[in-house]
């Protein structure tokens, strides 16, 4: 059984939009821009897996 990554990295990120990684850097730091403006803590280069999840499952 595969464990769920509790964060994602630029890398997956990358990937799963289909990203380069210097984009996706961008992407990232965008997205934990966001986090720190509702006052989550953040993790430079990672995002957790539930804020970049939640959007898709809302639809």
């Amino acid at each position: 059984m595969r464990k769920r990554k509790m964060y994602l990295s630029v890398e997956d990120i990358a990937e799963l939009f289909g990203l380069s990684v210097s984009f996706a850097y961008r992407v990232v730091e965008r997205m934990n821009a966001d986090l720190e403006s509702k006052n989550y803590y953040v993790i430079l280069g990672r995002v957790p897996t539930r804020y970049v999840e939640l959007p898709y499952l809302r639809h």
